[in-house]
């Protein structure tokens, strides 16, 4: 514990840190279970037990008991890792309580969180239950209530209309999205984007706002850099997509210099690849696992000296989207395009509009077009700057029926090019972002007791506009009908429905129209 306390120092440099809290299963050597399998009065009925082996698998066709001496258990997965029995009380309030412990005593920021269908399982009915659902529930305000900004971020491996139930009624703040990971390969190691743009649309509408985290690949997969053949660029135009696409990105360790693992976990599990000397910079030690044989070549020290690794590419594309606040927290509009290869979306919010190119194919693209709509990209004249190659300085024309003409982009290339027009000049000066839709930053902002909400609309039609909690509770809605196009503002005096005076915090107004959503954050101070 003293040399994970000692690497909370990575708060001093504004790193926070969340762990793997595991509160499916444990180990068949832990002590609660030791206790158990010893018939311990206290134990026993932590997990699941059965005095004749249940006719009963696994959800995908694996054994899910096995014997013991003293009976046969439950461990969904393999038979070290028997599971909790959240039917009994006591193992709830020991995990509930373990968590806050974390984040109190210790002084974690909060939480991933593995395998969080499989809580509760009744027969016949494995994932999703009930009583896991309101599990996840109780367990966000348990955790909020010692930490309001403790994050949790869930791994629920199936379908994203399932997944997006975990992050919905008040229970997990994401979860992992891997149905856009695998568009997200499959798009690159195909060179066709057709299926990858239609699941981010998919995926954008299906989740509260920005709630999912988007990956490659992680600890219980192939590594990203066998999936795609191991290939440069293909794993260059994969992160540029899931980097400069909406949601929280996870990057897996040593993704970033090209390590390769696959089949069994501990290979895709190796030690990180710091240098070519012995032991990979790692460990003076012997490890635990092998070296990957390509760490002389493949390494961080060697990376950095090369401005065309993959490593410096992903240095890249986290500054571009830390600077950038449409890519980390902006809407996303998909427009059609005339390449399959191609994708092209724009990111947007109050402050900063993105125009996003992608090439998943190894040849280059010459002459393709994009459509925009309307309240996507307003027509006009952009002058744009890639924020990955600031070099690449151009103008951007949108035709009046939203066509972007002449676009090129070289093979596995991904550009994002932050518009602005000298014509978006809004009264106090200030040159805006040219969109069709338009939410700008409240003013003041920070506030108390009241502030002023700015607005513009492309084109007459229904709108609303409400104001949020950060858990996602609509506390009141400022506009709702059909509006003229234009420009306009409303005022909030810090209310809910009801008249109540809200607290101080973080609040969202949100503004929905037919063709858009965006999104401001606002901070009331008392």
């Amino acid at each position: 514990m003293a040399d994970f306390e000692a690497f909370l120092a990575a708060h001093a440099r504004g790193i926070k840190v969340i762990i793997d809290y595991v509160m499916n299963h444990c180990s068949n050597e832990h002590p609660w279970f030791v206790a158990a399998r010893q018939n311990s009065p206290t134990y026993r009925n932590w997990f699941r037990w059965a005095p004749n082996k249940p006719d009963e698998t696994g959800p995908w066709g694996q054994g899910v008991w096995h014997w013991n001496q003293s009976g046969w258990y439950y461990g969904l997965f393999w038979s070290g890792m028997p599971d909790l029995n959240y039917d009994t009380p006591a193992v709830k309030t020991e995990m509930l309580d373990t968590a806050a412990w974390w984040l109190d005593a210790i002084g974690v920021d909060g939480f991933r969180l593995d395998a969080v269908l499989y809580i509760d399982e009744d027969p016949g009915l494995l994932q999703t239950t009930p009583a896991t659902l309101q599990f996840w529930r109780d367990f966000n305000a348990h955790i909020k209530a010692v930490e309001p900004d403790a994050l949790s971020v869930g791994e629920a491996w199936t379908a994203s209309s399932t997944v997006a139930q975990y992050v919905t009624n008040d229970r997990l703040d994401l979860c992992f999205e891997f149905d856009l990971s695998y568009a997200i390969l499959g798009a690159v190691n195909g060179g066709n984007a057709a299926g990858l743009g239609g699941k981010m649309a998919q995926v954008h509408a299906l989740y509260p706002y920005l709630q999912y985290a988007t990956f490659l690949t992680n600890h219980d997969q192939d590594r990203s850099f066998n999936v795609l053949g191991f290939d440069q660029g293909k794993a260059k135009t994969a992160a540029g997509l899931y980097l400069t696409l909406p949601g929280v990105p996870f990057l897996y360790y040593g993704e970033e210099i090209g390590m390769v693992g696959n089949g069994a976990h501990e290979y895709i599990r190796s030690p990180m690849q710091w240098t070519t000397g012995a032991g990979a910079g790692f460990t003076t030690g012997t490890p635990w696992q092998a070296l990957n044989a390509n760490y002389p070549q493949f390494n961080v020290a060697t990376a950095q000296q090369d401005t065309q690794s993959l490593l410096s590419w992903y240095k890249r594309l986290v500054h571009a989207r830390n600077g950038s606040p449409a890519l980390r927290r902006g809407n996303c509009a998909m427009l059609a395009v005339s390449e399959a290869a191609a994708l092209a979306y724009v990111r947007a919010d109050s402050q900063q509009v993105v125009l996003c190119l992608a090439n998943t194919s190894a040849g280059a693209l010459a002459g393709f077009t994009a459509t925009a709509t309307a309240a996507a990209l307003a027509p006009g004249d952009y002058l744009a700057v890639d924020l990955l190659d600031p070099a690449d300085t151009r103008t951007i024309t949108v035709a009046a029926d939203g066509l972007i003409a002449g676009l090129e982009l070289g093979g596995h290339e991904v550009r994002a090019y932050a518009l602005t027009s000298a014509s978006a000049v809004d009264p106090r000066g200030e040159q805006l972002p040219r969109t069709g839709l338009l939410l700008e930053q409240n003013h003041p902002n920070p506030f108390n007791p009241s502030t002023t909400i700015r607005y513009a609309l492309p084109e007459a039609g229904r709108a609303r506009l409400g104001i949020y909690d950060v858990a996602g509770r609509e506390l009141a809605v400022l506009l709702d009908g059909t509006l003229a196009a234009g420009a306009g503002e409303i005022r909030w005096d810090g209310t809910d429905a009801r008249g109540v005076a809200v607290g101080a915090g973080v609040y969202f107004a949100r503004l929905e129209t037919d063709g858009g959503t965006r999104l401001a954050k606002m901070t009331l101070v008392k």
